[in-house]
């Protein structure tokens, strides 16, 4: 039985080399992003996951067995990256509830995902910022892996050579 994975983020760095493993490994690969673009053995999938209806539109027929999600929003300051980061994660499992499948949810994090925009962790006269420890916001751990198992790997630092590049001629 061939198993189904959604990648999420599938035209960054970490998502093509997700999905391109997996392809490899003989996984169905769906892979979501703003803008898809083509990548072999991979079925696009459009949607903004910060518009909870076209998350929900956009993956209504599709019924994962494992979701990688490797995508991040850089905003102004940590409590917004906290609060649309949340959103995309809370929107997408509401999307995909445990009926469609997905028992494996693996969120990848990595340095720039606590890097954030460089504000002061703490002031004297004000109190504590929000934590990268918190990046869900409300959402707690046990809402996402309700019936699901889940990993969250966090790599310090990944590269790639670039499209053009990386392509054998």
């Amino acid at each position: 039985m061939t198993r189904t994975a959604l990648v999420v983020g599938a035209t960054g760095i970490t998502g093509s080399a997700v999905a391109r493993q997996l392809v490899a490994e003989g996984w169905k690969v769906h892979g979501l992003a703003r803008r898809p673009q083509e990548q072999d053995g991979v079925a696009p999938v459009a949607a903004d996951l910060l518009d909870p209806q076209a998350a929900k539109v956009a993956l209504a027929d599709i019924h994962p067995d494992a979701v990688f999600l490797t995508t991040w929003l850089r905003r102004d300051s940590e409590a917004q990256n906290i609060r649309v980061n949340g959103a995309m994660v809370r929107n997408l499992l509401a999307a995909l509830p445990p009926a469609h499948g997905a028992r494996h949810v693996a969120l990848v994090t990595g340095l720039k995902h606590y890097l954030g925009p460089f504000e002061p962790t703490a002031r004297a006269t004000c109190p504590r910022p929000p934590s990268a420890r918190t990046r869900g916001g409300s959402m707690s751990r046990t809402s996402i892996t309700r019936r699901r198992t889940s990993c969250s790997p966090r790599p310090s630092g990944m590269a790639s050579p670039g499209r053009s590049t990386a392509r054998t001629r």
